[in-house]
C-alpha cells in the first residue's frame, strides 16, 4: 500500500517552483511573440527580428513509468512546467534561427524533480558577400536510449535510460555565382556528435556505453548553368573522414570515403 502523505521538503519546493514558473508566465505573457521589423512583407525584407516563447502545464500519468517487463511495472503521475522558446533574425550579413524547450517536472511517486531539455539553432554568416559564407548549427536534446528502452513519448520515462545528447556543426565555404547562372563551390565541414551517457542503466553499468563521433568533410563542385544554349554539365568531389571513439567497451571505428562525379545534360528541343 502506498503513503499518500506528506512528501519531503523537496518536493514541497519543486512544487513552489512550478507554481512560480506559472505565475512569473502571467507577468510575462504580454511580451510573447514580438518582432521588431519594417511593414513590408517577411520575403522582401533584410533586416528582422522575431521571438516568441510560450509556458506549457500540464499533468500526466504513466502506468509504466519505467519501462519495465510485465511483473515490475510502477505507476506515476508527475506535474509539469514546460517552457518554450524561439526566435528567428535575418539581416544584411547573418540568418539565425533558434528553437527550444525545457520541461520541468516533479514526480510525485518517486518525490523528484525531473529536468529534460531540446533546443537547436542554426546561422548563416556572409563575410564576402557572393563569396565567402559560414554555416554553424548545435543542438542539446535528453534522448531516451539503450538496447533494452521502449519507444515512448513520455519525457519523465525510463530516467535511468536517457543520455544527454550534443551535436555540433561548423562549414566556412567559398560559393560564387558566375556569368549566366553557373556557380563554383568550395566547402569544409566540421560536425561532432557527443553521447553524455555517464551515471545510466545504459550497457548494463559500463560508464560510457555510446561511441562519440567526429567528421571532417570538403566537398568541390563546378555548375555551368546556362553558360551553353544546349547542353550544361556539371563536375565535382567529395571526400570524408569520420572517427568514432569514446566507449569504455565498443571498439574505435574509423571511416573513408571519397567519391567524384561528372554530368552533363543536353536539350534536343528548346
Amino acid at each position: 500500500m502506498r503513503d499518500y502523505g506528506q512528501h519531503s521538503a523537496r518536493g514541497g519546493v519543486c512544487k513552489a517552483t512550478l507554481i512560480a514558473g506559472a505565475s512569473i508566465f502571467v507577468l510575462t505573457a504580454q511580451a510573447a511573440a514580438q518582432s521588431i521589423a519594417p511593414s513590408a512583407p517577411l520575403r522582401l525584407q533584410t533586416d528582422y527580428l522575431g521571438y516568441g516563447f510560450a509556458m506549457s502545464p500540464r499533468v500526466s500519468y504513466s502506468t509504466n513509468i519505467d519501462l519495465a517487463p510485465d511483473g515490475q511495472k510502477e505507476d506515476e503521475f508527475a506535474l509539469s512546467n514546460a517552457f518554450s522558446a524561439g526566435a528567428i533574425v535575418s539581416a544584411p550579413r547573418v540568418t539565425a534561427i533558434f528553437l527550444g524547450e525545457a520541461d520541468l517536472s516533479y514526480l510525485v511517486e518517486q518525490d523528484d524533480f525531473v529536468i529534460n531539455q531540446d533546443a537547436g539553432g542554426s546561422a548563416t554568416f556572409t563575410a564576402i558577400d557572393d563569396w565567402v559564407y559560414l554555416d554553424i548549427a548545435g543542438s542539446a536534446q535528453r534522448q531516451l536510449a539503450g538496447d533494452e528502452a521502449r519507444i515512448s513519448g513520455n519525457l519523465n520515462a525510463a530516467r535511468q535510460q536517457r543520455a544527454n545528447v550534443y551535436s555540433i556543426f561548423g562549414s566556412p565555404y567559398v560559393f560564387h555565382r558566375l556569368s549566366r547562372e553557373s556557380t563554383i563551390e568550395a566547402r569544409y565541414a566540421y560536425s561532432q556528435f557527443f553521447v553524455n551517457d555517464s551515471g545510466t542503466d545504459i550497457g548494463g553499468g559500463v560508464g560510457d556505453f555510446y561511441n562519440d563521433s567526429r567528421s571532417h568533410e570538403v566537398l568541390a563542385r563546378y555548375d555551368s548553368g546556362d553558360l551553353f544554349s544546349f547542353a550544361r554539365f556539371r563536375v565535382g568531389g567529395f571526400a570524408r573522414d569520420t572517427t568514432e571513439d569514446g566507449s569504455d567497451i565498443l571498439p574505435r571505428f574509423e571511416y573513408r570515403q571519397a567519391s567524384a562525379y561528372a554530368e552533363t545534360e543536353y536539350a534536343i528541343t528548346r
